[in-house]
Formats: C-alpha cells, structure tokens, sequence
C-alpha cells in the first residue's frame, strides 16, 4: 500500500503551513483560492525610520524592550531587531493562514508566555481581523490555541513617521499576555465534563480579550511545533480582509520558585559479635535543585526511599557447645515517588487532574496508579553448619560436620504509570557433603625380612587402600520467577485525563527452576595408583506456563521434582593415574613415567520446543571420550653418573687440602683431569634431561539419539 503524505523538511526557522486551519467536522469543504499569502521579516535596519523600506509605517522595536549591543566590538554596536511579518490579500471569511516553526520547549516551570503584535490594512479598520497562537506536539490533534479576538490598526498619519511612538505602532490592546495556568484550567474543564478529547473545547478568558481552545493532549513539557497565525473571523458580512501583522519575539514570564528540600540519612549500628545492622534513608522534594540546576532540571516529583539491612550470627543466640554457625543476611528497601505533575497528562498538577475525577473511588485508585513503588526483600542464610569442637577426634563419613547448608531468598516488586506489576521472585538453595580422610593403607611385606633385599623392594613397598579418600556432593537449586504486567491506554474511553488499564495485555511470564547436582570421589588404590570421578548434573525442573495458582499445575511441578528434573546435560569422567615403580629397580631409576588413562560421557538433551521440517524432534547428543598417555622425564645426569667413566664429569672438584709437610716426605696425589678437559665432557653431554608425554585421545559422538 503506498499513501502520499506532505513533505516537510525540519528545521527552526518558520515556514508557511499548507495544512488545512479550519476546525474538523461535517463543514463544506471550500473551493481553493489564493490570499496571497506571504511570510517576511520587518527589522530596524531594513525597515526603521528613515530607511528607504520604512513606508507610512515604519518599524520600531516594543515598548520595554532594548536592543541587544555586541560587546565584543569597539563601537558597542547595538544589534538588528526584527518581527515576523504574515500579510494576507482578499482573505476569506473564517479562513486563516498561519506560518510554523519546529521547536524543542519545556514550559512547565514557566508562568506566563507573552508577545507583542501589530496590525494594519489600507482601510486603517480595527476589530475585524485577529491572531492566533498555537503550541502544542502537532498541528491538529494536540495543542492550545490562544486567539486575539479583535486587533487593533495601527493608523497611518497618526504618528511621527521620522520619530513615531512604539505604543502606537504595537498597541496594548494587541499584545499576547496569558498565563499558563489558564490553559490548564480549561483542560481540566474540560476533563470535568468527560468530552471527547479529540474534538475542540473552547473559552474565554476573564477579560474577555482571548479565546482560548484545547484540542488532545498538548503538553508543555514538550512542546515541539510553534504556530503563529491570522484570521479573518467568521461574520455575518461574509467579507473578504486584507492586512499585515507583526509578530515579536515570544517570551516567558515569570518561573515556579517553589523551594524545594533534600536530605540524606545513615546510621551504622553494631551490637557486640550478634549483628551488623546499617540505616539509610533518603527524601527529595518537588523544586528541589542545586544552584548550578536549570529551571527545567529541578525535581518534580516528592520521592521518598529508605532501606534496612543486617547481618546477624543467630548463633550467638544457642549454646557454644553446639557448634553451630548460622549466618544470617536480611535486607529491606522501599522507594516511593509521588509526581507532582500527572504521567499521564505531563503538564498538569496531580492535583488538578484528580479535581477532574468526581468519583471518589477512581480518584484514588488513580492516584495509586501514577505513583511509582518499589519494594526489595531478601534473606540469605551462607553456609549453615556445625564445625567440629575437638579437632583431634575422629572424622567419620556420617558425622553432621560434613553437611551445610544455603538458602538465599529475594522478592522485588515494583509498579509504576505504565507497569501494573513487574515482580521478581528468587530461591536459592543447596546441600554439600563432603567427608575426607588421611588414606591408610595395607602393606603386608612391610615388615618381612623375607624381602629386605633391594631386589624385592617393589614386592616389599606393596600396598593397597581399602576406603576412597574423599568423596563429595553438592545438589543445589536455582528457581526464578518474574511477572511483567503492563498497562496500556484504555480503550473503552476517549475522555480526559487519560488512564491506563491491563485489559487486552496479557502478563508475560519469565521463570526457571534448575536443580544441578555434583558428585567427586577420590580414592588412592596405593600410593602410586589414584582413582578420580567426578560427574554434574544438570536438570530443568519443568514447570506450567503462568503462575502455579491450581492444584492441577502444582502436581505437575511436583511429579517433575521427584524425579529429579528433567536432565539437560550430564557429563562423567574417570581417571586413573599410575606412578610407575621405576624409582624402586636399580637399573631404571633414572627414569620417571605416569600411565594415565581417562574415559568419559556426555549427554545433552535437545530443546523440546524444536523440530524438523516433518515435525519429529531432532533427539539427544551422546558424546564418549578416551584418553591414554605416558608422561614422564628422563634424567640423563643419573644415567651418567651410573658410567664410572663419566661420573667424574658431574663431580666437584675436590678442595684443595693446605697442609704442611716436612721435606723429604713423600705424599701420593691424584692426578685431576684438567678443568678444559673436563668442561668440554660437559659440553658433549649437554642434554641434562628430557621430558616426554606421549597420548591417545579418542571421541566418539552421536547425535540424534531417542530413547526407546
């Protein structure tokens, strides 16, 4: 489907608006013509007293305004002021044309806006043309119109042209002064009476000088179109209007100067070795800032947050014969922010948009709605235990000092304008055994003088463990729930203010519930043969989709737990390492080497929520593993030393003995070889050891497999 739409290119400066300014409705369309209709600029320099563009009315800057000077030149030149200038030409009754400007405004600290216009015509007619003023975030839907009624005509001849008086040339009665708080006085009338937001409500003000309308839901904390306008006001004469009028600069008047107030609190309390226990608080306050904070920057909102947290030895608490160590973490925080302005309607008080609300039960449920909450629990119980009170009694596997235990629990919930309920709940807990002891072992040719000879040392050092010398589990569970319920704008209404509700939007669910298991045993067969096993677990806990409200869904998640979850990935190795008895023959001890042989299986479960193209699953994975090596080292060094004839190449040299003997007294001395005779051996037998490590690894995979 391909719509046309109307370019227009973004920018900040102003341009003509195309679209159509009547208001919406059933109204004939009227036949298009041209008015004429021209967007310029009047400034002093080009249009001033006595410049060649000044005509019969010449341009001068407001009344209570100045020009600005550059100061950065010698002169302190003042610099050119200038107005918009929309002229219009055989303008149709009730027609207006209008000129937009892109803007990025907050108005929401701001008071007032102001503006000084200028009107004439060749017929010097006053009360039969007005100006309007448009700001909003579009041209049509959603913003507030103020529209001068009747301007007045500046007359020509009735000024000094050469010196003419600004009061003359922009009247009072022409100038834009409106306050804020007007606009959102007749929103929240308009509100009152629950009309249709989309079509126009309009009032007068006070005095009677503006017409002011609002259409939507404008907001001035983001005001993104500008829209300066005339109109030719629908009369019974039904008469065609000529005339130019000038739009100054746009100012705000007057800012919010409510004060606002912080605070920051902290206490730390430590009571003996029971507990920690720390104290936080916090509370900021609407128009709260700090000096360097721009008006648009300070706090709109009352917000209030404060948190408790300790930990605490609930050991203290029981006798120290027990041996028990129960640390305890707790912890509590909760944050509160009540707007000042309503989420829904950004730039009206709260306050204002609940006066709109006459039932007084809605009223309070909407006030609950626009406040945001938040609220974090948690406690963790680490490591629960019972340690041993005499370290020199014997540990045995079933003894309670083998055990400990975790548990850590945490719920978050927090609701906001657009959240009804975001909660998280967690549980956390696990189980660990694990026992170790010195390995024994039994050597029956310990003590035989049968096999005293260093022949039979390898039969003599026999020796063999009856018991693994440690052995471990951990079962541990992980469970995660989270709820996200959002709000979304009712349908079931077109009124203001604007509320928010859950129907049509299902909550969405994220949970999980893992149990994973670790098993670890090690057992020295001898003192150079060690077995190792070590296998995890890893399991889902399936649980239905949404919450476990029924009975029918808690059976379920309870027939999945009594079977241990169902398993995703199991992985399991053995090892065994053997220290060769090289050491113990006489002619191989200078060789070392480690038999290792290793074996092991994996399993990983296919995700249940895929398929094939002919809807079959696409099954398990079972990969094998097998490993052999032979890791070691060979020393050369005592292998030389085995050769007498080269022992005496890794042998000191003797110290020399300084003793005094008579003459004629004869001493045998042993001739040494030379040190160059003996460091050129070292060089020939420069490999001093090498170590080696030869293995086989073999794998084996097998995807797709179904069990029967």
């Amino acid at each position: 489907v391909l719509r046309f739409a109307q370019l227009q290119l973004s920018g900040f400066q102003y341009r003509k608006y195309l679209g159509d300014l009547n208001p919406r409705g059933l109204q004939e369309t009227p036949e298009p013509y041209d008015p004429a209709f021209r967007v310029t600029t009047v400034s002093v320099e080009e249009n001033g007293p006595g410049t060649k563009n000044a005509g019969q009315i010449p341009y001068v800057v407001p009344p209570g305004y100045q020009r600005d000077r550059d100061i950065t030149t010698l002169n302190n030149a003042e610099l050119n002021e200038q107005a918009l200038n929309l002229s219009v030409t055989d303008l149709r009754d009730g027609d207006a044309r209008a000129a937009f400007k892109n803007v990025n405004l907050d108005l929401l600290q701001y008071k007032g806006l102001t503006m000084s216009v200028h009107m004439d015509n060749l017929s010097d007619e006053s009360g039969t043309t007005g100006a309007f003023i448009r700001l909003g975030t579009d041209f049509t839907q959603n913003y507030y119109e103020i529209a001068l009624k009747n301007l007045k005509a500046t007359k020509r001849g009735s000024f000094n042209v050469r010196e003419p008086d600004p009061e003359v040339i922009w009247p009072t009665e022409n100038k834009f002064d409106f306050s804020l708080d007007d606009l959102r006085r007749l929103k929240a009338n308009r509100n009152r009476q629950e009309l249709a937001g989309a079509a126009p409500y309009s009032e007068d003000s006070e005095d009677g000088r503006f017409t002011y309308t609002v259409v939507g839901n404008p907001d001035f904390s983001a005001v993104q179109i500008l829209m300066l306008g005339v109109r030719n006001p629908k009369t019974g004469d039904e008469q065609t209007k000529s005339f130019n009028v000038w739009f100054n600069e746009f100012h705000a008047s007057g800012f919010d100067q409510t004060s606002g107030k912080a605070a920051i609190a902290r206490a730390d309390i430590k009571l003996a070795d029971f507990a920690n226990l720390s104290l936080t608080g916090a509370f900021k306050t609407y128009g709260y800032g700090g000096v360097q904070t721009r008006i648009s920057e300070r706090e709109r909102a009352n917000s209030l947050e404060f948190g408790l947290a300790s930990s605490i030895a609930l050991d203290k608490l029981l006798p120290d014969k027990w041996g028990l160590r129960i640390p305890v973490y707790v912890s509590y925080d909760r944050r509160t922010v009540k707007p000042n302005f309503n989420p829904l309607d950004p730039d009206m008080p709260l306050d204002l948009s609940l006066s709109s609300i006459n039932d007084e039960g809605r009223r309070r449920n909407y006030r609950k709605m626009v406040e945001e909450n938040q609220t974090r629990k948690s406690i963790n119980f680490s490591n629960v235990r019972k340690i041993r009170l005499d370290p020199a009694a014997k540990a045995r596997f079933y003894d309670v000092e083998n055990f400990s235990a975790t548990y850590a629990f945490s719920d978050a919930l927090r609701t906001s304008v657009l959240l009804d309920e975001y909660r998280q709940i967690s549980h956390r807990g696990g189980i660990t055994y694990s026992f170790t002891r010195a390995p024994r072992y039994w050597e029956p040719f310990k003590n035989s003088k049968t096999f005293e000879k260093p022949v039979w040392a390898l039969l003599k050092d026999f020796n063999l463990s009856l018991l693994p010398s440690s052995v471990s589990f951990q079962g541990f569970m992980d469970r995660s729930f989270i709820k996200t319920q959002l709000r979304n704008a009712d349908p079931n209404t077109s009124t203001f203010p604007p509320t928010h509700t859950t129907q049509g939007v299902p909550a969405q669910f994220e949970k999980y519930w893992l149990f994973n298991r670790n098993y670890a045993a090690v057992w020295n067969l001898s003192q150079s043969l060690t077995l190792n096993y070590v296998a995890a677990s890893q399991a889902i806990v399936d649980e239905p989709y949404g919450e476990v409200n029924s009975q029918a869904k808690r059976d379920s998640v309870w027939r999945s737990l009594t079977n241990f979850g169902r398993t995703k990935n199991f992985d399991q190795r053995i090892g065994t390492t053997w220290q060769l008895p090289l050491q113990k023959t006489p002619f191989f001890d200078w060789l070392t080497a480690q038999a290792v042989y290793n074996v092991g299986v994996n399993f990983q479960a296919n995700s249940l929520g895929i398929r094939d193209t002919l809807g079959q699953a696409f099954g398990n994975v079972i990969r094998n593993s097998r490993e052999r090596a032979l890791v070691g080292r060979i020393d050369f060094v005592a292998l030389y030393n085995k050769i007498a004839g080269l022992r005496w190449v890794n042998s000191p040299r003797p110290p020399r003995r300084d003793i005094a003997r008579s003459p004629g007294d004869f001493e045998e001395v042993e001739r040494q070889p030379s040190q160059f005779v003996k460091t050129l051996a070292r060089v020939l037998l420069t490999v001093r050891g090498i170590n080696y490590n030869y293995s086989i690894q073999e794998h084996t995979i097998m995807p797709g497999f179904l069990p029967f």
